[in-house]
C-alpha cells in the first residue's frame, strides 16, 4: 500500500527559500527509501517565530487541512523536529485520521531499515529511546507549566514519569553495551597501526560504496541510488602494488542530522583521524556541495588533519550540475589542493594512482 503525503518547509532567519528547498529536496530523497510513501505537495511557511503549540500558524493549519481532506492524505512530514505537545495540537486542529512524522523520525527509520551488524542496532536502539525520551520530557515540562507548580499528580503524569523511568534504564544499558563495543574497536584499531589505511567519506548518497567497491575489484557495478546504502563503518582489505591497505567506508554524512546518532558517526570520525589517506567525495550532482565542503574542511580544522593525506574527488561529473567557473571557484575558495574528477565510466586507476603517489612517502 502507499500512502499520499505532504512535506511542510520553514523559511526563516536561519534558513531562506533556497536553503529550505534544498533542504525539502533531501527530505524528499530520504523518503523514496522508505518505498511505500509518496510525496503529492510541498508547503512552504515563512515563521519569524516557532509557535509552541502548533509549530505553524493556524492559518496555514486550516489551507493544509483543506487540502488533506481533498486528498486523502495520510501523512503530514516535517522538515524539522517537531515536539509531542506541537504533535497533539496539530492532530487536534487537523481534526482527521493523519500521521504526523518529522525528519529525525524518517532518518531513524531508514538506519533501522539499514541496520545489519550489532553495533549499528545498539546505535539504532539507543537513539530511539534517546529520541523518546525528549519527546516525553517535553510533554512532562508542559504538564508541569499547566499544573502551575501544584504537586499532586494523576494518572496520566504517574504513568508518565514510570514510562521515563523504563527508558531511562533502556538507555543505560544501551550505554554500556556502547561502551563495550568502542572498547573492541579501538583494540581492533591498535592491532591494524603498521597498516595503511585509507577512509572514504562523503555525504550520504555520493558515491562512497561504489567508489570503496571498485578499488577493491570485488563489484563493478554500480551501487543503487540508496541513501545509508553504508549504515556502519566497514572495514576491507585490499591490495596496492602489493602493500596491504585497509579501506573503510563510513557511514554517510547527512544534513540536520539528528543529535541522537551522532554516537552513529563517532567511529566515522575515528576513522578519519586515524587514516593516512582520506578520500573525499565531493558529489557535482548535489546542491550541498558547498555545505559538505565546509563541514568537512571543520572537521580537518578541528583535529588538524594533514592536508596532503586527502584526495578530494569530484564525482559524478557526467551529472553535473555546475559550470567550470562555479567549481573552479570552489576549488580556489577552500584552497582544494589536491584532487581529481571522476565519473563511473572512468578507469578507477585514476584514483590508485593517486593514492600510490601518496604512499610512496609513507
Amino acid at each position: 500500500m502507499k500512502y499520499k503525503s505532504i512535506l511542510i518547509g520553514f523559511i526563516n532567519k536561519k534558513q531562506n527559500k533556497k536553503k529550505c528547498i534544498e533542504n525539502l529536496k533531501e527530505l524528499k530523497t530520504l523518503i523514496k527509501n522508505l518505498k511505500n510513501i509518496i510525496i503529492i505537495k510541498k508547503f512552504i511557511q515563512r515563521i519569524r517565530k516557532i509557535n509552541s503549540k502548533t509549530y505553524i500558524g493556524k492559518g496555514k493549519i486550516y489551507e493544509i487541512k483543506k487540502f488533506i481532506i481533498k486528498n486523502n492524505i495520510n501523512f503530514i512530514i516535517f522538515d524539522d523536529k517537531i515536539s509531542s505537545i506541537q504533535y497533539k495540537n496539530i492532530e487536534k486542529y487537523m481534526n482527521y485520521n493523519i500521521k504526523i512524522i518529522d525528519r529525525t523520525q524518517i532518518i531513524l527509520k531508514i538506519f533501522k531499515k539499514r541496520s545489519r551488524n550489532y553495533n549499528s542496532i545498539i546505535q539504532i536502539k539507543l537513539a530511539e529511546n534517546k529520541y523518546l525520551l525528549t519527546k516525553l520530557n517535553k510533554m512532562w515540562s508542559h504538564l508541569k507549566r499547566q499544573k502551575g507548580g501544584i504537586n499532586f499528580k494523576g494518572p496520566g503524569e504517574k504513568e508518565l514519569e514510570s514510562d521515563k523511568r523504563l527508558i531511562k534504564n533502556k538507555i543505560y544499558i544501551l550505554k554500556k553495551k556502547t561502551k563495550k563495543i568502542n572498547t573492541q574497536i579501538n583494540t581492533q584499531t591498535k592491532n591494524r597501526k603498521y597498516i595503511n589505511q585509507i577512509s572514504i567519506i562523503g555525504y550520504t548518497n555520493s558515491g562512497k560504496s561504489t567508489i570503496s567497491n571498485l578499488i577493491l575489484k570485488k563489484n563493478f557495478n554500480i551501487i543503487n541510488n540508496k541513501v545509508f546504502s553504508t549504515i556502519n563503518t566497514k572495514t576491507k582489505k585490499a591490495y596496492i602494488n602489493n602493500k596491504i591497505i585497509l579501506i573503510t567506508d563510513t557511514v554517510g554524512f547527512i544534513k540536520k542530522l539528528p543529535k541522537e546518532l551522532l554516537n552513529s558517526f563517532n567511529t566515522t570520525l575515528y576513522s578519519i583521524i586515524k587514516s593516512n589517506i582520506i578520500l573525499s567525495i565531493l558529489d557535482l550532482s548535489s546542491l550541498f556541495i558547498e555545505d559538505y565542503i565546509i563541514y568537512i574542511y571543520n572537521i580537518y580544522k578541528k583535529y588538524k588533519i594533514n592536508n596532503n593525506k586527502i584526495i578530494n574527488i569530484f564525482n559524478k561529473t557526467d551529472i553535473n550540475i555546475y559550470n567550470k567557473k562555479k567549481i573552479k571557484s570552489l576549488i580556489i575558495k577552500y584552497n582544494i589542493k589536491n584532487y581529481i574528477f571522476f565519473n563511473y565510466k572512468l578507469n578507477i586507476n585514476i584514483i590508485i594512482n593517486k593514492i600510490t603517489n601518496i604512499l610512496k612517502f609513507l
